[in-house]
């Protein structure tokens, strides 16, 4: 179970690394309007993509985990009877 809140909040971690490291690229370089627009959706884009990976991968563990519980459950239960 800690492994998977330390993973958790490794994956918070690298989100808003990410985020604070874009945003300050961005405010350090001089760009038009436009320009920038562009950068933020880009970059919101790519975040947002890591993210729903990230995502993704975590559901799939957690759905994992939770079928080898509930065999777990039906072993002891088995056994108890």
């Amino acid at each position: 179970m800690a492994e998977k809140e330390s993973s958790a909040v490794g994956i918070l971690s690298f989100i808003l690394g990410a985020i604070f490291g874009a945003g300050l690229a961005l405010l350090v370089t001089p760009k038009t309007g436009g320009e920038m627009r562009e950068k933020v959706k880009e970059a919101a884009d790519k975040l947002k993509d890591v993210a729903l990976e990230k995502a993704k991968e975590l559901l799939e563990e957690a759905k994992e985990e939770m079928k080898k519980e509930v065999q777990e459950e039906e072993k002891q239960e088995e056994a108890g009877e």
